[in-house]
């Protein structure tokens, strides 16, 4: 296993070279200030993004098919610029492809879309990654 480190840069797009051989592309529109209406905005640096996904894969249990999901413990750390404590990492529909991923929930969770499934809350819970306060908010669609 080895540390996110940039294999490519196409302009504002950087691809690393992640943990267990992924490639994660960290996507411009999840950094531009001008997309920020439309799309969520990280607030850590690039290769943090990166090092986020690392751990989630890591950590991942597959209770989503459309990709894998990040909180950090019982969700102290802020990752998005509109207090989003949660992200969500799409597994690429081409396995040649990068993965990327986008910060989840903050002042834009209510009404929001994409929510972790109840079962992987539930494991978050029984781990003791999430308090049972944390886990209702996120029931909730208020974090």
């Amino acid at each position: 296993m080895h540390a996110c480190a940039v294999s490519k840069v196409d302009g504002p797009a950087v691809t690393y070279s992640t943990c267990d051989g992924y490639h994660y592309l960290c996507h411009p529109h999840h950094r531009d200030p001008g997309r920020r209406v439309m799309k969520s905005q990280w607030a850590i640096e690039r290769k943090e993004e990166c090092t986020t996904f690392c751990e989630t894969r890591r950590m991942a249990s597959q209770d989503d098919p459309a990709g894998v999901w990040y909180i950090g413990q019982d969700a102290y750390v802020v990752i998005g610029q509109d207090q989003e404590r949660m992200a969500f990492f799409r597994e690429p529909v081409n396995p040649n492809d990068p993965w990327h991923g986008y910060p989840v929930g903050g002042t834009r969770a209510r009404g929001r879309k994409r929510m972790p499934p109840d079962s992987l809350i539930l494991s978050w819970l029984k781990t003791g990654h999430v308090s049972r306060h944390v886990a209702d908010k996120i029931r909730r669609g208020v974090l």
